[in-house]
């Protein structure tokens, strides 16, 4: 069973990061502040794509 993170990283049961180049780069986002989660980032690409469409 493989569940996400609150950073949207794959996690496997031991709680360990899944993905380890996920990892690296979660680590350089959380440093320079500019993680969003995997959901914030679905609902933002959600919403790109509604404002596209012409009225």
């Amino acid at each position: 069973m493989i569940a996400r993170d609150e950073y949207g990283a794959y996690k496997c049961e031991e709680g360990q990061l899944y993905d380890q180049k996920n990892a690296e780069r979660l680590k350089i986002q959380r440093e320079n502040h500019t993680d969003t989660s995997w959901k914030e980032q679905q609902t933002l690409k959600k919403n790109r794509r509604k404002n596209r469409r012409p009225s």
